[in-house]
């Protein structure tokens, strides 16, 4: 599912690590959980900025349990995983996770009991608006997800503020405001056909979604 053939390394992990953590993270945020952290490229750049970062996922499929720089690797969605521990963060990541679960519901009340009282919880996902035509290309995707229907789900968990946010996966949109409008001018008239990189990118945005921890019962 990871192969560099079909999945190649760029340093896409980099930026987003960097853009997430100074426009989302809390300030005083320490710890991070990365949940279906894939290769965990994502998680070893947000533990080379010096985040104390753990990483879950299955590593016959993905995951390097000797990531650098990352202190722990959990190793499967599993029970244990999620209840038997007393560890809490400052930041619980989904990204590109939530569309491949049957339960999301379930999956952020479990994910939400690993934040600390003022952590908070970012989950990103494809836009279906804009990914329609490819998103069953990945044949493991099950739920889609658009705008309302991720802060419907948040909604359902529990979580606190939750909120949406659209992510054109181009970091020089993240840096300059007016070619952040141009993307979204441009994006809806690229053929979905498109393989170059900067056009593409325009089009198939993703969904940001940020909340607080759930709220108490």
């Amino acid at each position: 599912m990871y192969r560099d053939s079909l999945k190649p390394k760029t340093t896409y992990p980099s930026h987003l690590a960097r853009h997430l953590s100074a426009t989302y993270f809390p300030k005083s945020a320490t710890s991070v959980l990365d949940i279906g952290a894939g290769r965990g490229e994502l998680v070893q750049e947000l533990a080379s900025i010096g985040y104390n970062c753990t990483a879950l996922d299955d590593p016959k499929l993905s995951l390097d349990s000797r990531i650098p720089g990352v202190q722990r690797v959990w190793e499967a969605f599993d029970k244990n995983s999620f209840e038997s521990t007393s560890q809490t963060f400052d930041v619980v990541i989904l990204k590109s996770v939530i569309e491949h679960m049957s339960d999301p519901v379930g999956l952020l009340v479990k994910a939400s009991r690993l934040l600390s009282d003022e952590g908070r919880i970012l989950v990103l996902t494809p836009d279906w608006v804009r990914n329609k035509s490819r998103f069953y290309d990945d044949h493991t995707h099950i739920v889609p997800f658009t705008h309302r229907s991720l802060l419907n789900v948040m909604l359902m968990a529990g979580l606190d503020n939750p909120t949406v946010d659209f992510l054109i996966p181009l970091p020089r949109t993240w840096r300059h405001p007016m070619l952040a409008r141009a993307s979204q001018i441009i994006g809806p008239l690229v053929p979905p056909s498109v393989e170059w990189r900067p056009l593409r990118w325009s089009r198939e945005r993703q969904l940001l979604g940020i909340a607080a921890r759930r709220k108490a019962s």
